[in-house]
């Protein structure tokens, strides 16, 4: 008897209904589009500030470069650092560095509409593009736009910071034909203005590549000045406006290099503290400042005020103090022959310990003075907080001439009288300078108008006859 095979009845498939289909195409087409959106924020957009990156702006830069080509105009690649940022993350930390990058960030987007591609590069810096920069005009406004940004404060947890920022500009097609070259010589021009004092901008051109090359050359020669004794100093005379008489001399450092001749600070300061080498250059200013001073004093010349600027890295030296008080044991100077100049930009690192070590000197009998005043960083709370003695005026607002600006001068004589300090300007080079300052109350000017920086033995000169103690100095 034959046995049946077992069969197994397979069940018909339901129809899937078209609509479900079509539903869930669409989820899968919605999920794919999330993730390309995704993909291209993470490959193109910087995760902090949410702006492009430097990819994007490459590629951007790319199609701008193409029709620039065709249409035969100019283009214009601007690069915008900030200046010492590293000190807002070393005294605030990298939390609150981040916060204030996200700021600049919305700032820069405020521009106008004829800058494109807004990215940011790396770090601290970021990246703009001019299409049609008709000419160097342009260009010049564009950048004072952007520098106009940053002269109101930012508030990032509850500490105020004034922030300025280097800018680099290359134009299209004199300082590069593409995208690597263009970013190439913009860098070369922000890292110039770094290097001359920050808080400006620079159109590159040929002599600044000519500059670069040479740079580590500079640098190593630079690092071996203070060994080989390379170093001086001269002294810029200030004057009492209301006598005309000596009362006082800034210490200035110039560099002897072997080859290049005498060099001035503004060309080699800034890179000393890029190299880290600016606290022991300070240190050296300082002693032979002292030195000379008490030299002068031993001979039988009559005591004078002797200023000397310290840079916000020697300021923030836990040591610091504590070198002073040893170099004016050393020189047994009294410290009230002493004066330190610091700038307007430590208002940009917490002021509590600033405050600290200020106070300190003040207890020692070392007056401060505030320099280059009035160009954007202070505030009235550190003047009335800071144990300042005396303001100086920045020479830029004599030197350009307008109404704001003198404005500006007489509201700081009075602002300074008003805080019981001595208000002394800075960059007097004419009759004319000289009698607006007398004419508004200022106390005490600096200046080629009375005297250039001069070595120790024409100092003497003048102190034997315009010092108001000096009468009968051999």
């Amino acid at each position: 008897m034959k046995s049946k095979k077992n069969t197994v009845q397979l069940a018909e498939p339901k129809p899937v209904e078209e609509s479900t289909i079509h539903t869930q195409m669409q989820e899968l087409y919605l999920q794919i589009k999330k993730l390309e959106t995704k993909l291209n924020k993470m490959t193109f957009y910087d995760e902090l500030t949410l702006l492009p990156n430097l990819k994007s702006f490459k590629k951007e830069l790319t199609f701008a470069l193409i029709n620039a080509e065709r249409s035969r105009k100019k283009l214009a690649v601007v690069k915008i650092g900030l200046d010492r940022f590293k000190i807002v993350n070393d005294t605030l930390g990298i939390l609150n560095g981040d916060a204030l990058l996200k700021e600049v960030a919305v700032r820069l987007q405020s521009l106008g509409s004829n800058s494109k591609a807004l990215s940011r590069m790396n770090g601290d810096e970021f990246l703009i593009f001019i299409e049609d920069a008709r000419n160097e005009q342009d260009i010049t406004n564009f950048c004072k736009e952007i520098m106009g940004l940053f002269k109101l404060p930012f508030y990032i947890d509850n500490n105020e910071l004034f922030v300025s920022v280097s800018i680099g500009v290359s134009v299209y097609p004199f300082a590069g034909h593409n995208v690597l070259g263009l970013i190439k010589t913009a860098d070369i021009a922000m890292c110039r203005v770094k290097e001359e004092g920050k808080n400006n901008f620079k159109i590159y051109n040929g002599m600044l590549n000519k500059f670069t090359g040479h740079q580590l050359t500079f640098e190593n020669e630079l690092r071996h000045a203070l060994k080989r004794k390379e170093f001086s100093l001269v002294y810029q005379p200030q004057w009492s406006i209301k006598t005309k008489q000596l009362i006082g001399i800034e210490a200035l450092i110039r560099w002897n290099h072997p080859h290049l001749g005498l060099i001035s600070p503004s060309d080699f300061i800034p890179l000393a503290e890029k190299l880290g080498i600016i606290f022991s250059v300070g240190e050296w200013v300082l002693e032979e400042a002292c030195k000379q001073n008490k030299l002068w004093q031993d001979a039988g010349f009559p005591p004078l005020r002797c200023s000397v600027n310290i840079s916000i890295a020697q300021l923030l030296h836990s040591d610091f103090p504590k070198i002073v008080s040893n170099i004016l044991k050393r020189t047994q100077l009294n410290p009230k022959f002493l004066e330190l100049e610091i700038t307007e930009s430590i208002a940009i690192v917490k002021e509590g310990y600033i405050l600290k070590v200020l106070n300190r000197f003040k207890e020692m009998g070392i007056s401060i003075a505030l320099d280059d005043f009035g160009t954007g960083y202070s505030s009235l709370k550190y003047l009335s907080q800071f144990p300042i003695k005396r303001l100086k005026i920045d020479q830029t607002f004599l030197h350009e001439k307008s109404i704001i600006n003198e404005s500006i001068i007489r509201a700081i004589i009075t602002m300074g009288h008003s805080m019981n300090l001595s208000v002394l300007a800075e960059g007097v080079e004419n009759k004319e300078q000289l009698g607006f300052l007398e004419s508004e109350g200022c106390d005490e000017i600096q200046g080629y108008y009375f005297s250039k920086p001069l070595p120790p033995k024409e100092v003497e000169t003048l102190i034997r006859y315009y010092s108001p103690l000096a009468k009968g100095v051999e």
